[in-house]
């Protein structure tokens, strides 16, 4: 059974490796010792079918994109005003339309559409 066969890669053939030489079994494979007890509980609750490793959901992060809504307000916005800078419309996002982007995904924003560079001075 490939289940057994990877258990017992993990912790010898003794199950859960309760003996004295639990720290020589842990050492070899790399195994830490919350790890192993973990595994043991598991074991021991579940039984072998409990040592499957646990799916792993979706992690926390940023959002993948910006909602196209939320981009047209930052270009109108922009567009409008258009001695403002990222700082101050973000800070007008999140005072008015209660909308929260860091200054530098408005300035992310601008910069792909063109208007994040500063106006040369012509004399």
């Amino acid at each position: 059974m490939l289940v057994l066969s990877r258990y017992e890669d993990r912790f010898g053939s003794r199950p859960a490796a309760r003996c004295a030489g639990m720290e020589r079994s842990l050492v070899a494979p790399g195994i830490s010792r919350t790890a192993f007890y973990r595994w043991r509980q598991r074991l021991e609750r579940y039984g072998i079918d409990g040592v499957h490793p646990r799916r792993q959901g979706a992690r926390a992060g940023r959002p993948v994109a910006t909602a196209p809504e939320v981009e047209r307000l930052v270009l109108g916005i922009a567009i409008s005003a258009a001695t403002w800078g990222s700082r101050r419309i973000a800070a007008y996002l999140a005072r008015t339309w209660r909308v929260r982007l860091a200054p530098s995904t408005v300035q992310r924003l601008l910069r792909r559409v063109g208007l994040a560079t500063r106006r040369t001075e012509t004399n």
